[in-house]
């Protein structure tokens, strides 16, 4: 193991704690692949197609293979799956880190759990995140999962992970035969992070839809009443298919209205204004892409490896708002789909607390012959899931961005950006151990 030479400066950038999986777990992954029999990444052709069979299963409505055919699949979710994941819930903590950071931070031992583990790439994702924001913690990890082969390789790869981004890691692998049981089964234990990643889009899939979402509304509130510490965080992470994203937007409010506090990626306190539109959805898309050695293989399964899809949210027990943690930035805003370009101007889709409503989304457009204008450098680098704010904001009858108006990140009142996230040098100085 290589240890890195210095701490990242914190910065708004989620991309940061979000860097692509460094190329010593190649190394990682394929060691665990051998040891099971399995083929590993040299065999492109193989394995591209059993990636295509296994992401059409979870594009599917069952959201996953049936329980006869899961251990087929595992090569896939090894050596393709969990690359992609690991940087999902580094990128979702991110606003977290950079502006309440001393819970997770500063406490010298952490508590984690992830309920549907499967391989470990959530919790994976939040030890480097935690590495890179400077936390030094001792880390107690529970795992749980349906399937013990599962949660072998999970703690292997845990255990390289430790090794390579610090703090000692003990762990407990709890198998269960639902994420329920899990639930249960953990009754009376306390967690300061509690993380579902691609949980709720593979439960319950052939039940009525206003049924699921009380059910999964109920889920996630028993998981933030009972096993949430106080000042922990439950994170849930999902695809950013249209449909399992509108149903975590709603579920989201069903959470609201009972009394948790959506921190992030919400700067409002109302119902998600984007339900309203069928076609409206919100996740993020950054620009994160695949490992260089996986690029082959998604190119051989026909899936894209450019930039990190997916949608979540970070709700607390009790705290503040991300928008309460930024009590100098005059009405942040969320982009919340990509720019939409018409004859003569480009327009942003904004959401979050507009003066008129309590929660609002609206297209707010610049005209292209305003592009270099000096006021709107935070317009001309924002992507979607980025935070803007607008001095002054545009009427809501005109919607249009004067070339005077000052177009900024809030982000610029922070830390500078630190571009590779790992203080200055390669992601690959981090070198897990097979």
């Amino acid at each position: 193991m290589v240890a890195l030479k210095s701490r990242p400066t914190m910065t708004a950038n989620r991309l940061h704690l979000a860097p692509a999986l460094e190329p010593a777990w190649q190394q990682v992954l394929d060691a665990r692949a051998r040891d099971q029999g399995w083929i590993t990444t040299a065999n492109v052709r193989e394995l591209g197609a059993l990636v295509h069979h296994l992401s059409s299963f979870y594009n599917s409505v069952e959201g996953q293979p049936p329980p006869s055919q899961r251990r087929h699949f595992l090569p896939a979710r090894l050596l393709f799956s969990f690359a992609r994941d690991v940087p999902k819930t580094g990128a979702a903590l991110a606003e977290l880190l950079v502006v309440d950071s001393t819970f997770l931070t500063q406490k010298p031992l952490l508590r984690i759990l992830d309920l549907g583990a499967g391989l470990g790439a959530s919790t994976v994702g939040i030890l480097r995140a935690l590495h890179v924001a400077g936390s030094t913690a001792d880390l107690h990890v529970t795992l749980v999962d349906i399937d013990a082969d599962v949660l072998g390789l999970a703690t292997s790869l845990l255990r390289s992970a430790a090794e390579s981004y610090g703090g000692t890691l003990t762990m407990t692998a709890v198998r269960a035969l639902s994420v329920e049981a899990g639930l249960r089964e953990l009754s009376g234990e306390t967690f300061d992070v509690v993380v579902l990643a691609n949980v709720l889009s593979e439960l319950d899939p052939d039940v009525p839809p206003a049924l699921r979402q009380q059910r999964h509304a109920d889920l996630l509130d028993a998981c933030r009443q009972r096993l949430l510490s106080v000042g922990g965080v439950l994170l849930v992470v999902e695809p950013a298919l249209r449909s399992r994203t509108r149903h975590l937007q709603q579920v989201r409010d069903e959470l609201q209205a009972r009394g948790a506090v959506i921190f992030a990626p919400c700067l409002h306190d109302g119902r998600c204004p984007l339900l309203q539109n069928p076609t409206d959805w919100c996740h993020e898309d950054l620009p994160r892409d695949l490992p260089p050695w996986l690029v082959p293989i998604a190119r051989a399964a026909g899936l894209r490896y450019q930039g990190l899809t997916f949608s979540y949210l970070v709700v607390r027990h009790l705290g503040p708002t991300l928008r309460a943690c930024l009590p100098s930035v005059p009405m942040p805003l969320r982009v919340v789909a990509a720019p939409r370009v018409t004859k003569g101007k480009q327009e942003l889709l904004l959401c979050g607390q507009f003066p008129s409503a309590s929660a609002a989304a609206h297209w707010i457009g610049r005209l292209d012959r305003h592009r270099n204008a000096a006021a709107h450098h935070g317009w001309d680098t924002a992507q979607r899931g980025d935070l803007l704010t607008f001095d002054p904001l545009p009427g809501e009858v005109t919607a249009r961005v004067a070339v005077t108006t000052i177009v900024q990140s809030p982000s610029a009142a922070l830390p500078p950006h630190d571009p590779d996230g790992f203080g200055g040098g390669k992601a690959s100085r981090v070198r897990p151990r097979p």
